[in-house]
């Protein structure tokens, strides 16, 4: 049953799930093609969790349906805000590195903090 201990769970596992995940996939496919893939996959299970739920009447399986979709696009942005940091030191030059990446991780933590089941 998905009781609210179990989707916390659920959702400490897959935190640390994703930073293992998305190590063999960044030695694949590149940090650029993980990055905006997990970033445009998890925006798409957000839509997908709107849309179920407008959609439905809040029946058990539609509800059931939303939490495992919104688990996936939390595993997915995840794994982007794991990538954030690595991408963020190589994307400005040195003299303002420091800077950029305390910049984006404050703002990614902002953004976490303001999403609801962040």
């Amino acid at each position: 049953p998905l009781s609210k201990r179990n989707i916390i769970i659920l959702f400490i596992f897959q935190k640390g799930t994703a930073v293992v995940v998305i190590i063999p996939l960044l030695a694949k496919l590149g940090r650029v093609k993980c990055y905006s893939g997990t970033f445009i996959a998890g925006g798409i299970c957000c839509c997908l969790v709107a849309l179920v739920t407008s959609v439905t009447s809040g029946q058990g399986w539609a509800i059931a349906l939303s939490v495992a979709i919104g688990i996936v696009g939390k595993f997915l942005i995840s794994m982007t805000f794991a990538i954030a940091y690595l991408y963020t030191a190589e994307l400005f030059p040195t003299k303002v590195r420091n800077l950029a990446v305390g910049l984006a991780s404050t703002f990614a933590r902002i953004g976490k903090n303001i999403h609801p089941m962040g």
